[in-house]
This record gives structure tokens, sequence and C-alpha cells, in this order.
């Protein structure tokens, strides 16, 4: 009917898992991405939310996508996602291990063949 609001647009807090805390919400989404995410790549995931939680706290306000801002990481890339195996690093850090792996790797082909 024109001139009445359409139904199911914009935020709906009060359907929420999470309540209406929109920090809470966008913590669980992202907690829900990175878990699908390990999912495809066949990681290991043991990091339950309110975990995620604790180790973001005081500084989810830090993520990003620049070179200084935090990012979650497992410690040791060969374990799977769990509270003991995560830290958070900045971006630049993050990409510094991963070009050090990669060379790591490619030696250890090239040395193979």
């Amino acid at each position: 009917m024109a001139g009445q609001p359409s139904r199911g647009t914009g935020p709906r807090p009060h359907t929420w898992v999470t309540g209406p805390d929109l920090q809470t919400h966008l913590q669980y989404r992202a907690w829900l991405q990175s878990r699908a995410q390990a999912n495809f790549r066949a990681e290991p995931w043991s990091l339950a939310f309110p975990e995620y939680q604790l180790i973001w706290e005081y500084r989810w306000h830090l993520r990003g996508r620049t070179q200084n801002t935090l990012c979650l990481t497992r410690t040791d890339p060969d374990s799977g996602w769990s509270s003991t195996n995560c830290e958070l690093i900045t971006r630049a850090q993050h990409s510094q291990r991963q070009a050090s792996a990669l060379r790591l790797r490619r030696a250890l082909t090239a040395s193979a063949l």
C-alpha cells in the first residue's frame, strides 16, 4: 500500500541473538565470519564467542584494514583457532609473518626437488 512504511527494512535490534547492543552485535557477526572462513579453509575452530570477546576486549576499536590496525591471528599456524593459540598483532606484522612463511615453504619445496 502506498504511503505505508515497508516491513523488514533497516536494523531490528530486538531480533539480534546478542541483544540490542550494537558493538556486541558487530563482534558476534565478525566472530561468525571468522568461524566460517576457518571452516572454509578446513582449519579447526574451538574459539567460543565469549573467548573472542575477551581477546578483543578494550581493543575492538583498533580493528581495521590498514597496516597499523589489529587483526586476530594464530600463534602457531599449524594448530587450530583456540583462545590459547590466538593473538592480536598489527596487519603489518601479520604480512611480515606470512611473507616469511611463504619464503620458508618455497625454500623447502626447492630443496626437495
